[in-house]
Formats: C-alpha cells, structure tokens, sequence
C-alpha cells in the first residue's frame, strides 16, 4: 500500500462492512458513527453517503444497498485517481480529501 492510499479517509468499519457487502450476503449498513457531511463534496465524512442515501438506506432493498455501496466504493477510487493525478504533476491537491 502506498502513502496515498494509506492517507484515505477510510474507516476501519467502513471496510469490513464493504468487504462484507462485497460477499453477496446480509448487506451492512456503512454508518461508522461518524455523521458529519463534508460540504464541499457532499458526502459524510463517516460513510461516504450523501444525505438522500443516507435518508433512503432503512427502505432501501438489497439490490438499492448493495448499488449505494458500489457509489461509495467509486467515490473512494475517485478520491485516491485525482490525488494520484495530483500528485504526478507535481501540482497541489485540487480537492482536499474529507
């Protein structure tokens, strides 16, 4: 794992519950307990969700989770693509990470 990588606002419980969202199962909620939205991209510091996925994931069935939880993980990616672009032309990072 590089630097970048390991910097990730990644909770611990966000990734076991990714991993355990992942294996076709019970599909986890991606609250860490940590309910605070980061306003310039929109998304919980916590769970990477926004507030409508956030507000929907009680009525939400297996297929609509497990769709929230494929969001979440491409938000992740994202981040970790823009920092590494960011990164290799020497530039500053264009979007601070939450």
């Amino acid at each position: 794992m590089n630097d970048m990588q390991a910097s990730l606002p990644r909770h611990p419980k966000l990734k076991a519950a990714l991993r355990q969202a992942r294996s076709g199962g019970a599909v986890p909620s991606p609250c860490v307990g940590i309910c605070r939205m980061d306003a310039p991209s929109g998304y919980c510091l916590g769970c990477w969700r926004t507030l409508d996925e956030i507000a929907h994931w009680s009525a939400a069935n297996a297929d609509e989770q497990r769709a929230c939880w494929r969001r979440i993980e491409a938000r992740i990616e994202g981040r970790l693509d823009e920092r590494m672009d960011a990164g290799r032309v020497g530039q500053a990072q264009a979007h601070p990470l939450p």
